[in-house]
């Protein structure tokens, strides 16, 4: 995936097997890509240039992909991360795209 930052969801069910993560990092392309570590109700850093990153959208408001691994069944499924006014406010995993680990 690249540069990318590292988000810590709760409550996240993996969509390939149904287990239930109380804590769960992911991998998100937004903000500053410098491995900054979020989670919900954080402020993001959006980037200066769009070479150090994502760059600040209208408003501070963006939809944004995740990219998780799940520890129980090791397969891969994605998120969409929702920001609003520059604090990441919710998380929703994306069942119709595939993740790439079979």
């Amino acid at each position: 995936m690249g540069l990318h930052n590292l988000v810590e969801l709760t409550d996240v069910e993996c969509p390939r097997c149904g287990a239930r993560h109380a804590r769960l990092e992911t991998e998100a392309r937004l903000g500053w890509l410098r491995l900054d570590r979020y989670a919900l109700g954080d402020t993001v850093v959006w980037a200066e240039r769009s070479a150090q990153g994502i760059r600040r959208p209208e408003g501070g408001h963006g939809e944004f992909e995740a990219y998780a691994e799940c520890p129980a069944c090791n397969k891969d499924f994605w998120l969409c991360l929702t920001v609003r006014s520059d604090v990441l406010v919710r998380f929703e995993v994306d069942v119709a795209r595939e993740g790439y680990i079979a």
